[in-house]
């Protein structure tokens, strides 16, 4: 019943975001006849091939629609385990063929990018250490592993920099952007656990988490050694989380 009322919670607040979205879209939905595509407002069609972002802004409507036909459904049903799962990705594949056929960025939230940022460019003087990767010195191969994991799946984060809850901050170890709404999650990795001092200070860390309303499983995920070995193991805990 927890986890429920947390997803509700969720939902109740995502469902808020798509509603403040929407009013600001521009009217009408994308038609295509032939290799022309329209914007159709009732009757009215008008050519917009070559606007690129008037095209994006109605194809991210038309996603934010379905989510919203979903949520709607999640939020009638009293049990957990008939919660609709389908992921954004699925989401999308059952919108009409034109929308499939649009290059996926158009239906990511439209979030400024210095919010968060992908790949830092690797610095002029950079020296790499025994666990680099993509211009980042990791403390240890977890780290690295999740990072290059992220990577892996199209996903925007940060390394060590501070994230700001409602009050305060805290400083996980990664933090990582869902394309296609406003969420990020925190991931920390447990690396040497088993060592007293360590586990210790991991304690009080994830104590802090806690003070400042940070839910695992919900606004942040643990990763442990043993995962590094599954890729998607990592690939699940972070879309489920994120999704």
């Amino acid at each position: 019943m927890r986890k429920l009322r947390r997803q509700i919670s969720l939902f109740n607040h995502e469902l808020d975001e798509i509603n403040k979205e929407i009013q600001n879209a521009p009217q009408g939905k994308l038609w295509k006849r032939g290799t022309r595509i329209y914007q159709v407002i009732g009757k009215k069609q008008i050519g917009i091939t070559k606007n690129f972002e008037l095209q994006q802004q109605l194809a991210r409507k038309e996603y934010l629609f379905a989510r919203n036909n979903q949520i709607d459904g999640n939020l009638s049903t009293s049990d957990i385990n008939d919660i609709d799962l389908r992921t954004p990705l699925q989401l999308l594949e059952s919108l009409p063929q034109l929308y499939r056929n649009l290059p996926i960025s158009y239906f990511y939230h439209p979030t400024k990018s210095s919010l968060i940022s992908k790949n830092k460019p690797k610095p002029e003087h950079f020296t790499p250490g025994k666990y680099h990767y993509n211009g980042v010195n990791y403390k240890s191969q977890g780290e690295r592993f999740i990072a290059e994991t992220i990577d892996y799946l199209g996903l925007s984060y940060l390394y060590e920099e501070p994230f700001h809850p409602i009050h305060g901050t805290v400083y996980p170890d990664f933090q990582i952007k869902c394309p296609f709404t406003s969420r990020t999650i925190l991931a920390e990795f447990h690396g040497a656990f088993h060592i007293a001092s360590y586990g210790e200070q991991m304690n009080n860390k994830l104590d802090k988490f806690a003070s400042h309303g940070l839910v695992e499983g919900f606004h942040y995920i643990s990763l442990f050694e043993y995962h590094i070995r599954n890729k998607n193991r990592i690939t699940q805990l972070i879309l489920e989380t994120l999704y």
